[in-house]
């Protein structure tokens, strides 16, 4: 069993090594291509299907992939140091994807991707619910807004920060993935049926409020002008 396991480490960290060098050369030739990001996404999960057909640990195998990615630069200059490779062969090492403006770039589309299907999923997943569990979800949004509140006022006692403010910060509440995660951890539970409707639920409700604040305040800061 330890040998199967360890095994699985080495040939997820051998797959991530050598796709990381593989995928530095390839990106110094596209860098500058439109689906660059795509691309990138494609072969992490390439390495991950990889590392587990041949019997690797596909988590380790990406986690090793990016790790050397990350520290490339470190990398080049400990290769030219040691005389393993020339400079020409290691230039260009420099970790492009990311840095800078890209690696913001890259992180912002890999969120949007994961909240659309995040989303998507919550929409099949939800069901007209009875009106008790209704007003249960009603129930709970409204503690977690008083516990907010009261956070909130709490923060900023003393701050030059208005009533009104403090109920804007308190309705900004939308709840996420975090909440859908912690809730299907219940699978095991009994009532894990009534937990899953009325985290949806609130995750709905909350994200319902959140949407509505921005039109309110535009509308009242387009009647100030």
């Amino acid at each position: 069993m330890a040998r199967e396991v360890v095994g699985s480490l080495i040939i997820g960290i051998i797959v991530g090594v050598l796709f990381a060098f593989l995928f530095t050369h390839i990106f110094r030739k596209i860098h500058q291509k439109l689906f660059v990001d795509a691309f990138t996404l494609g072969i992490v999960i390439m390495v991950y299907g990889l590392a587990e057909q041949f019997g690797g640990n596909g988590v380790v195998s990406v986690f090793a992939f990016g790790l050397v990615l990350g520290n490339m630069q470190q990398i080049n200059q400990a290769l030219n140091g040691s005389g393993l490779l020339s400079e020409s062969r290691t230039r260009g090492f420099q970790n492009p994807l990311f840095s800078g403006f890209a690696d913001k770039k890259f992180h912002a589309q890999i969120a949007f991707l994961m909240k659309t299907y995040f989303f998507a999923l919550l929409g099949m997943m939800f069901h007209l619910p009875n009106i008790l569990m209704f007003l249960l979800s009603i129930a709970i949004v409204a503690l977690l807004l008083l516990a907010r509140y009261l956070m909130i006022y709490v923060a900023s006692f003393g701050a030059k920060i208005t009533r009104k403010e403090r109920i804007l910060m308190t309705l900004l509440c939308s709840r996420g993935l975090a909440a859908a995660v912690l809730a299907s951890l219940t699978y095991q539970l009994p009532i894990t049926d009534t937990i899953r409707v009325v985290t949806i639920q609130v995750i709905m409700i909350t994200a319902i409020i959140s949407s509505l604040i921005p039109l309110v305040v535009k509308r009242e800061w387009d009647g100030r002008i």
